[in-house]
């Protein structure tokens, strides 16, 4: 599970769904196979009950409470980041 880990990259990490929609539209299209996770920042261990989030500046967009990140394997990165920078241009 290690080699696993160690053998992957992220090529997206952040709160917009529109951008996670099209950067696995755009992995889907061009065959790049990925995995994503989902994190919900309210109600994550770290930040959970803790009252955190109210520290963190006190403009906490209620719309942005989950985290995305979409992760590819090693062998793909380049090109995957290549065409999402090609693409956002």
């Amino acid at each position: 599970m290690l080699q696993e880990f160690l053998n992957q990259k992220t090529v997206y990490q952040g709160t917009s769904m529109k951008e996670f929609g099209f950067i696995r539209d755009l992995l889907d299209h061009n065959k790049i196979p990925y995995k994503y996770k989902t994190t919900d920042l309210q109600h994550n261990s770290y930040m959970g009950h803790l009252g955190v989030t109210r520290s963190l500046g006190g403009n906490w967009n209620s719309k942005e409470t989950l985290l995305y990140e979409i992760i590819v394997n090693m062998d793909d990165y380049e090109n995957a980041m290549y065409l999402i920078t090609k693409e956002k241009k």
